[in-house]
């Protein structure tokens, strides 16, 4: 039986919790049936990782690294594919964020992003950097495509206003899942915000 290096097994039982919690949620979330599903035990869980604690901070920062952050393979293709047809535009990107937050391989991780945020507001360790990553990865590449010759306090009101309607926006939809209507009110607010984002005439 070929034997597998500590670590690599450590990495295998971390993608594997990492695919629990996207699968089952953060609710009722023991140490024993994630470790049957990840094909080890939960002493051996507490072994690699120290704790529970221990195990969802690593299965979170790994998660937050995955699901669209400003490196991950979704949004660098996507920037790369709006880098070949020009220069994306703010209500252009709003709609690119849109589209890889809401593939159906995102559905799970939509679903745990908000189970987070709401234990982040009671337990901040270990969501708290889940959620604010996820956050900050978005903002940044919106801040990246606003004319620079904007205000710093019009910079803020219109990147607080995008954040809040994606997000409140994604928050329907896993609530209602009806994709079709949530989209077409992103489109809108799209639209928008490209007009709002335009800098006055003198």
């Amino acid at each position: 039986m070929k034997r597998v290096a500590p670590g690599a097994r450590r990495g295998q039982i971390l993608q594997a919790a990492a695919q629990y919690l996207l699968a089952h949620g953060l609710a009722d979330l023991t140490l024993r049936p994630m470790a049957a599903a990840c094909g080890t035990s939960a002493r051996l869980l507490i072994y690699h990782f120290g704790s529970k604690d221990g195990l969802l901070r690593a299965a979170a920062e790994l998660l937050r690294e995955r699901i669209g952050t400003a490196g991950g393979p979704a949004a660098q293709a996507t920037l790369a594919a709006q880098t070949a047809q020009g220069a994306p535009t703010p209500g252009s990107l709003v709609l690119a964020i849109w589209r890889e937050a809401t593939r159906p391989d995102s559905r799970y991780a939509l679903m745990l992003s908000f189970d987070a945020l709401t234990r982040s507001m009671r337990t901040p360790e270990p969501w708290r950097r889940f959620t604010v990553g996820l956050h900050a990865a978005w903002r940044m590449r919106l801040d990246g495509v606003l004319p620079r010759a904007l205000s710093a306090a019009r910079r803020r009101q219109l990147l607080t206003l995008a954040m809040a309607t994606l997000e409140g926006l994604l928050l329907e939809l896993v609530r209602s899942d009806d994709l079709r209507r949530t989209s077409a009110a992103l489109a809108l607010f799209a639209r928008e915000f490209e007009r709002l984002c335009r800098l006055p005439r003198t």
